[in-house]
């Protein structure tokens, strides 16, 4: 140890530092075990992935196989999943396309406003009230991300268009086994 910085009246003797240097160097190579176990399992999920989402469900769409029951007495699947958000810079033009196809109301609308300290009991008042008394609430729209990627699951597998540009669609395979 380099440099010692102490508190108060601490009593400092060898031993003490002598433990203290033994937990550091456990403690760093914990870190680094960590670490290591980090990689491993990262690397571990890339291959898994590969297998899952490339690999099995490519060979079982080119052997012509949707489901397979192993001799675990498993089955084995490959499912799509579908996977979407709409980026900012595209909301307005996805929220008329939506409006534009009849789906409008799946864009809700969240209206909210900020009371100073003391203020709790006007928060309670209605929301016409607000603006009598000169709040102005703020209003976000959005789509649920669970409502949309249901919406985008539905025209996927319906065989209908979806602009994925507008919506960040993405979609891939999983091979389930259960």
């Amino acid at each position: 140890m380099s440099e010692i910085e102490t508190e108060g009246e601490g009593l400092l003797n060898m031993e003490h530092l002598g433990g203290l240097s033994k937990l550091i160097q456990q403690l760093k190579e914990i870190e680094v075990q960590i670490n290591e176990c980090q990689e491993a399992l990262d690397e571990g999920k890339k291959h898994r992935d590969h297998l899952s989402e490339e690999l099995i469900p490519e060979l079982m769409a080119q052997m012509g196989i949707a489901k397979l029951l192993l001799d675990t007495g498993e089955n084995l699947t490959v499912e799509k999943q579908y996977f979407a958000k709409i980026p900012k810079d595209q909301q307005a033009l996805a929220f008329k396309w939506l409006q534009d196809n009849g789906l409008g109301a799946i864009i809700k609308t969240k209206v909210s406003t900020s009371f100073g300290a003391g203020q709790g009991d006007k928060a309670k008042e209605l929301e016409k009230d607000l603006k009598e008394k000169g709040y102005l609430p703020d209003s976000v729209e959005g789509v649920h991300p669970q409502t949309l990627k249901a919406l985008v699951k539905e025209k996927y597998e319906s065989g209908e268009e979806i602009p994925e540009d507008l919506f960040g669609i993405y979609v891939k395979n999983t091979t389930k086994i259960k």
